[in-house]
């Protein structure tokens, strides 16, 4: 997502003012909305976290999920954007919204950012799962939108020891990242591609050309042919056409799941035809002449989570 993207849905997005609790003792100052300080690798980085009051209370450890920004965007605006803490209260799981540095993730693309965004997000889950003594460590998940889900699809190669699942929404591999993949092990995989992104073309190539490239995407097909090799599935594709629910969108989704995968992963694909640069169920945050249309079909936070869910223990 460009700058002049981001800066013009920041104007459509209504959001809370948060302040800091840098250096707070343990929990009170954890279980709120409010933005938190921490020093990983040597550099402080922000974030937001929402921890159900069920799940507070409980004895019980719960799944975690990261959310991350797209390019030039801010932590604090993806809790609306995204409604991940309604279903976090629904379903009992905590949520943390990083922040990128310079509010860009390190995805790969030269040029573009030189931070240790992996060593940050694997060290945030540890300092999450520390600092509440509730986060089970077997069930991590990240899931983001454009440099976010660029940045998912960095941490699915190489950060397979922290999370059990990622989700990339209107993202694939880049062409840097594509042949520097070495995953440790199986992962589940989910992606959300319109099929007339605009700015990340699903059949692959330039991102963002109408604004002077920012680097370069390999095709949705080959990104999810590599984590079905690498993931072994051995079932043939199954593929079926969502109900057409919102005619008014303009688009429409194909679902294609690969199963019997090592390790009891899975691969989904959710093929948004005519959909643009979008996060499917959610706000139109710019007009559609410039990141095409949202598809109303779905609620892709809610599939997301239960992809997730649905997924055995490591």
């Amino acid at each position: 997502m460009t700058r002049i993207h981001v800066a013009l849905v920041a104007a459509g997005l209504a959001v809370c003012a948060g302040w800091t609790a840098a250096g707070s003792p343990a929990s009170a100052q954890l279980f709120g909305p409010k933005r938190h300080k921490v020093v990983i690798g040597g550099v402080e980085r922000t974030y937001h976290l929402h921890i159900p009051k069920a799940v507070a209370a409980s004895g019980r450890k719960a799944p975690l999920v990261l959310v991350l920004h797209g390019g030039a965007g801010r932590a604090r605006r993806m809790p609306r954007f995204t409604g991940f803490n309604r279903l976090a209260d629904e379903f009992g799981f905590i949520v943390v919204y990083p922040q990128g540095l310079k509010r860009r993730w390190n995805d790969g693309r030269v040029g573009k950012s030189s931070a240790d965004d992996v060593g940050f997000l694997k060290g945030l889950v540890g300092h999450i799962a520390e600092r509440t003594g509730k986060v089970d460590r077997r069930r991590v998940f990240a899931a983001g939108i454009s440099n976010g889900g660029f940045m998912s699809m960095r941490l699915a190669c190489q950060a397979t020891d922290t999370f059990l699942a990622v989700a990339a929404v209107t993202a694939q591999f880049t062409t840097w990242l594509k042949p520097r993949c070495r995953a440790s092990r199986p992962i589940s995989v989910l992606f959300m591609n319109g099929t007339r992104d605009p700015l990340v073309p699903y059949d692959g190539g330039i991102i963002a050309p109408q604004f002077g490239g920012r680097g370069v995407a390999a095709s949705t097909r080959d990104t999810v042919a590599h984590w079905v090799g690498h993931n072994g599935c051995r079932r043939a594709p199954v593929t079926r056409a969502l109900p057409n629910l919102r005619r008014t969108d303009f688009s429409r989704i194909e679902r294609t799941v690969w199963t019997r995968c090592r390790s009891g992963a899975r691969v989904e694909l959710y093929k948004v035809i005519n959909g643009g640069h979008t996060w499917p169920g959610k706000l139109q945050y710019m007009p559609i002449a410039f990141i095409g249309w949202t598809n109303r079909d779905i609620d892709g936070s809610r599939v997301i989570w239960k992809f997730f869910s649905r997924l055995p223990n490591r």
